[in-house]
């Protein structure tokens, strides 16, 4: 269900100054879609600039956010004015977007693992090869005495330690895997999705909730060099991808554990639901108090009208 405050945002990025620091939004600005609003009589989203070290920072000075904001939290890059009209549709799709590239993202991160964990022992292999023939020069050395010549080949050819390529080392990329729309590369966290580009795909078919229309996303991913070099033009099936089109940041999927949560922070998580619920019981009191007082009053205009009446009907009785 779509919250109200996104309702009611009024978006100019030309007046948007970061959140971090507090300069003005002149190009792309990242609005975070996680932050909730206290007051819901008016909305103003959490903005931030391109610069690394405020996407990676901490708001934690906003009074207005019922929790702070975390490095975490999903933002959409736009490089265009969010008009106040379409700041629910783009909410709407930008939130659809996450849940679709969740299954990519988690097959990348596992991708990447493995990859990882193959160069490692690619690397360890090499070093305990490189290690073994080290020793074996020496104990030749120590052997004849004299100063080693280098092992000829064929022709005089000087023979060198083979190595393997690096493209031998590891796998390639997963065909399955999606690429970078711009220069075909193999995608690293952080990168982008649009959330706008649809035409004929491969992919499973996504129903939006907006128009209730079957279609099929163009799966446009950018690399975050590529992105970070503008907007890439690119023919799409559906179309031309054009800086109008709003992108989500792809991040690396948190690590669940199953470990239970140790006893200082469930104690902390438990006070602070304690506090919610007094915070709330409170504003109940204080709206019953309201209310006695007003029955109270209610009951006192009552009893004056009676009376009223009463001497209203006084005189008619005597005469």
């Amino acid at each position: 269900m779509l919250p109200f405050w996104f309702l009611v945002a009024k978006v100019e990025r030309r007046n948007t100054f970061c959140d971090s620091c507090g300069g003005r939004i002149a190009g792309p600005r990242l609005f975070c879609l996680d932050c909730v609003i206290k007051d819901t009589g008016g909305y103003n989203t959490v903005d931030l600039c391109c610069e690394l070290a405020c996407i990676g920072e901490r708001i934690t000075d906003r009074d207005d956010l019922e929790r702070p904001h975390e490095p975490n939290h999903r933002l959409v890059k736009a490089r265009t004015p969010v008009l106040m009209r379409s700041h629910g549709r783009t909410y709407t799709k930008a939130c659809e977007a996450f849940e679709y590239v969740q299954g990519f993202c988690t097959k990348i991160a596992g991708f990447s693992s493995q990859s990882h964990e193959e160069t490692g022992q690619d690397e360890q292999k090499k070093s305990s090869l490189g290690a073994a023939s080290t020793e074996m020069l020496v104990k030749s050395d120590e052997l004849d005495d004299v100063h080693s010549t280098p092992v000829c080949g064929e022709g005089g050819a000087e023979m060198e330690v083979e190595t393997i390529p690096d493209a031998e080392q590891g796998q390639g990329q997963d065909p399955d895997l999606p690429t970078c729309g711009k220069c075909k590369g193999s995608l690293s966290f952080p990168f982008w999705y649009c959330i706008f580009c649809r035409g004929q795909s491969q992919r499973p078919l996504l129903y939006l909730s907006d128009d209730r229309r079957c279609c099929s996303l163009d799966d446009l991913f950018i690399c975050n060099e590529c992105d970070a070099e503008g907007v890439p033009d690119l023919e799409r099936s559906y179309g031309k991808h054009t800086e109008e089109h709003h992108l989500i940041r792809c991040l690396e999927p948190e690590k669940t554990d199953d470990k239970p949560l140790p006893t200082e922070q469930r104690l902390t998580s438990i006070e602070s639901r304690l506090n919610s619920m007094q915070s709330q019981l409170d504003k109940l009191s204080a709206c019953m108090g309201d209310l006695t007082g007003f029955m109270k009053d209610l009951n006192a205009r009552i009893g004056t009208n009676e009376q009223l009446l009463k001497l209203a009907g006084s005189p008619e009785k005597a005469a």
